[in-house]
């Protein structure tokens, strides 16, 4: 589950060397409307402001940076920096689409956040409640976890990433089903773990409670009340379709490299 955003996540990574900017904001606002072209009138902001993101962009040598200032309920100033695409020399943009990896997450969380204001979730009632074929290795655990722990990286469970990690063939329900057979290292709630397959957990739960396909959920949820219209969930599909999306790149010996998605 990745999403692959226009410059409305604030996010850093290693790995992509590219910054972005989400801003959130209740949804009774109404969605937001703005003209983000950079010629926009708003972006009135001076050199020394300016100089600020290239100072950014130097200290964690990253190749583009987006940035979007909000106030209130109307965005003020939509501005990129720096580049996108290095081998043809092209800018980001307000418009640039960013990939989050696992800032995807806080999207699973608003979504399962939706459903317990809908009723159809509890953040502290077990998971076998609402999936009884819900099991992992510890037997205590496969009958205590509860939709709070699979996002509180409290499972028990490390890792585990090889299990899901580059397999372009296991569908959600076969990870889900795998999990019984991971060994956690420590007791549930004991300690922090960072587990990314929980949050496939978490996800398959949302589309068990919603009747949706995660994607769905998020799309008619959050993407379209706040009209993100260009915002996707595959890489694939947005450097086939999309034209304006940055590329990723990776630090090898000590130097900044534009590589392959």
């Amino acid at each position: 589950m990745h999403i692959y955003l226009k410059v409305e996540v604030f996010y850093h990574c290693k790995y992509y060397h590219i910054f972005g900017v989400f801003i959130t904001y209740p949804q009774h606002l109404g969605p937001i409307r703005c003209d983000c072209s950079a010629a926009h009138p708003r972006n009135v902001a001076g050199p020394q402001f300016h100089g600020i993101q290239y100072s950014v962009m130097q200290d964690w040598r990253i190749r583009g940076l987006a940035m979007t200032v909000m106030k209130e309920n109307e965005i003020i100033y939509a501005q990129g920096f720096g580049q996108r695409d290095e081998a043809r020399d092209l800018p980001v943009t307000s418009q640039t689409l960013f990939p989050i990896a696992s800032c995807t997450k806080a999207f699973t969380t608003a979504a399962m956040s939706i459903l317990a204001d809908q009723g159809k979730l509890d953040w502290d009632t077990p998971v076998r409640a609402y999936i009884p074929s819900f099991k992992l290795h510890d037997p205590f655990a496969t009958e205590r976890v509860t939709p709070r722990d699979l996002v509180s990286h409290r499972t028990g469970l490390p890792r585990h990433d090889l299990v899901w990690y580059n397999n372009t063939t296991a569908t959600r329900q076969d990870l889900f089903e795998r999990l019984q057979y991971l060994e956690p290292t420590k007791d549930l709630r004991s300690f922090w773990q960072y587990q990314n397959l929980m949050y496939m957990a978490a996800g398959f739960l949302v589309e068990t409670l919603s009747g949706q396909t995660w994607e769905e959920f998020v799309r008619q949820n959050i993407f379209r009340p706040l009209e993100m219209k260009s915002s996707n969930f595959d890489i694939v599909q947005t450097s086939r379709e999309a034209s304006d999306y940055s590329h990723p790149h990776k630090e090898v010996q000590d130097e900044v490299k534009e590589i392959p998605f």
